[in-house]
């Protein structure tokens, strides 16, 4: 990758290559590239897609690395790893602030109506988009 001047995390194919072929992709959130080697004839074609602004952000949504976690293999970008920290980090505190958040509206005795009230629409609400909007798609 040093060669062609690319960085990025490693998607291997789930499948066996084909004798004399290295195909691979690279993602990062902003740009898509794959890359094509044959090894016979050593050449390696290079094709990156640039993402829009959109299509970034829905990816640092969902760019965990988490598929090269697996038995033998290893997050070899270290922006992929500083961004699980981050979001590990992010949701710990986000349990953390809610659960904190719980404890204090059960200590005030007087506004516990209302608590209820706005806890139960917080979880339909919640409720509604993991399964009622999930059994739309």
């Amino acid at each position: 990758m040093r060669q062609l001047g690319l960085v990025g995390e490693i998607d291997w194919p789930q499948t066996a290559q084909a004798s004399g072929r290295l195909d691979f992709n690279i993602a990062t959130p902003k740009h898509a590239t794959q890359v094509r080697v044959d090894l016979a004839q050593k050449c390696a074609t290079v094709q990156q897609i640039d993402r829009n602004a959109w299509s970034a952000l829905r990816i640092m949504h969902t760019f965990s690395g988490s598929r090269y976690n697996s038995a033998g293999t290893y997050r070899d970008w270290v922006v992929t790893s500083v961004w699980v920290v981050a979001m590990d980090a992010l949701a710990a505190g986000v349990l953390v602030m809610v659960l904190g958040s719980y404890y204090m509206w059960w200590r005030l005795k007087r506004t516990r109506t209302a608590g209820w009230v706005a806890l139960m629409a917080g979880w339909l609400s919640c409720v509604f988009f993991v399964y009622g909007l999930a059994s739309r798609g």
